[in-house]
């Protein structure tokens, strides 16, 4: 392995970003050495978050009937091979009383676009579900929908969504895809889970025709910016009776390859060794696990549906009852020193603390809001509230049940509340909103109690604040300053990195992160 590729690896586990070239130039570089070192630094950065634990779910494959006509899929509308089925409510809550006798706290919904579940029916399903078993999760998985309809979905209890965006390049879906469907919308699907609350989970086929590092490379890059709960990528494998029928498969090499460089990418991704590693090398699953994935999907759909729900040939599992599935997906899990847990298995999002050598102030600590923080600081915020209302026009009533309801609601790290601490006392935060992952952009707010000012707590907090947000690869951070807020304009104006950007009623301020000196921050 050349330094080059060994300083990639190494920058991409501290700092979890690299460039679109960089991310290229890694893909075409792989090789065993190259595979192992991420690997080894993958399953370390998956430990240091999940230990050895790897998450289980319930797979229910509900329908095989679909309106659309996707070039890959054995079950695209078209395919008059398929032997159609559609499981009814009843046997959806058979099958999940079955996997919660065998201590599945999670299970998944997943199957064609078919136009029988509207969102009347599909509602109805997942509010049985959460009313019978509270202690479970429920995820969906079942195609592009309307805003509207992800939200009565939410509201009836769906607790986490899987679209895979297939790729992030658009000339590439286009080439997966009929003309009736398009990029654009499965962009805005992605967009409008995740601002409904939903644990979202994206994901693209590995060795998909017309795939190349670039468009791979777009894959990671997208990933790097939305940052996702959960990603679904597996090998691609022909189906018999689609377009694609003579393409050659993915590989489990450059999958697993893959797998690791996501997991360094973001860390406390939930990422699945797929069926589809399984079907393709004997020991397919195992190899995911050991490259960074660490959730496996055993089925608990009826054994007389299994073989119909053929996405790609030669699909394994098909004949297996639900017990027998988790019993060999346990013993080839401990087989290699892990263990299944049946918990719901949510993501496990990382305290954000900022790296103290990064304050100037060492008496300075930064944190993501918690319901403590916040009623810590709601009598300090009250204090001052009618100057914030003059410069940020909050409510003079303003409630705590405000920031309770953000509390519930914020998508960290691009939305989010940040508590600066002084010497282990709460003394203000940053808010940060309307991230943008095209421009890779986002708007800060900040606010210290006027009991601290003018010990230097709000300059040494901004300058870890910038640091962090450089190390999450945002590229420029703007300030939306009133005019009349003087104190804030004259505290950007001490930093030289800080530039007025427009001016009116409300001053812009930016400061370009991947330019300078706050390109290297990181957290730990």
């Amino acid at each position: 392995m050349n330094e080059h590729i060994l300083s990639l690896i190494n920058a991409l586990a501290d700092n979890h970003s690299l460039s679109l070239e960089q991310y290229a130039e890694l893909i075409e570089a792989r090789a065993p050495e190259t595979a192992a070192l991420l690997a080894q630094k993958a399953v370390a950065a998956r430990k240091a978050i999940y230990g050895n634990d790897v998450y289980v779910r319930g797979l229910v494959e509900i329908s095989n009937i679909c309106k659309n006509d996707c070039l890959y899929c054995g079950i695209r509308r078209s395919n008059k091979n398929c032997d159609r089925y559609r499981l009814t409510k009843e046997q959806i809550t058979d099958c999940a009383a079955e996997g919660y006798r065998l201590g599945f706290r999670t299970f998944v919904l997943q199957g064609g676009e078919d136009p029988y579940y509207t969102d009347n029916v599909l509602c109805d399903i997942v509010s049985e579900l959460k009313s019978i078993y509270p202690d479970c999760a429920v995820t969906l998985s079942m195609g592009e929908r309307s805003r509207e309809s992800y939200e009565l979905l939410r509201r009836s209890g769906a607790d986490r969504y899987l679209l895979r965006h297939e790729t992030a390049d658009k000339a590439h879906y286009e080439s997966l895809h009929p003309n009736d469907m398009s990029f654009e919308n499965r962009m805005r699907c992605l967009r409008d889970l995740r601002d409904l609350g939903y644990q979202v989970g994206c994901g693209f086929m590995v060795g998909s025709p017309n795939q190349t590092s670039n468009t791979l490379a777009k894959d990671l890059k997208f990933i790097e910016g939305f940052k996702p709960d959960m990603c679904g990528i597996g090998p691609f494998v022909p189906h018999k009776d689609t377009p694609f029928r003579d393409c050659p498969a993915g590989t489990v090499e450059l999958t697993c390859y893959l797998l690791s460089i996501i997991r360094l990418i973001h860390p406390p991704v939930l990422l699945p060794a797929t069926t589809a590693l399984g079907t393709i090398h004997p020991e397919g699953r195992e190899m995911g696990i050991k490259a960074g994935a660490n959730v496996v999907m055993p089925n608990l759909s009826p054994v007389s549906v299994r073989k119909k729900y053929e996405l790609y040939d030669n699909k394994i599992c098909t004949g297996e009852e639900s017990a027998q599935c988790k019993d060999c997906l346990s013993a080839r899990m401990e087989s290699v020193g892990y263990h299944i847990v049946t918990s719901r298995g949510d993501v496990r999002r990382q305290k954000m603390t900022v790296n103290m050598k990064l304050i100037v102030n060492p008496d300075i600590r930064l944190e993501s809001i918690t319901k403590e923080t916040t009623e810590a600081l709601y009598p300090l915020f009250m204090e001052d509230i009618r100057e914030l209302n003059r410069w940020f026009g909050f409510d003079a009533d303003y409630s705590i049940q405000n920031d309770y309801h953000y509390l519930d609601n914020r998508k960290p790290p691009y939305d989010n509340a940040i508590v600066v601490f002084y010497r282990g006392v709460p003394c203000g935060r940053f808010g940060l909103y309307d991230y943008s992952p095209g421009e890779n952009s986002i708007y800060m707010y900040y606010w210290i109690s006027s009991r601290f000012r003018r010990k230097g707590i709000a300059l040494a907090a901004m300058g870890a604040m910038l640091k962090y947000l450089g190390g999450l690869a945002v590229r420029e951070v703007m300030f939306d300053v009133d005019r009349e807020n003087l104190a804030s304009i004259k505290l950007l104006e001490k930093y030289p990195d800080i530039r007025l950007k427009s001016e009116g009623k409300h001053m812009i301020f930016a400061c370009d992160l991947q330019a300078g000196r706050y390109k290297d921050g990181q957290t730990v």
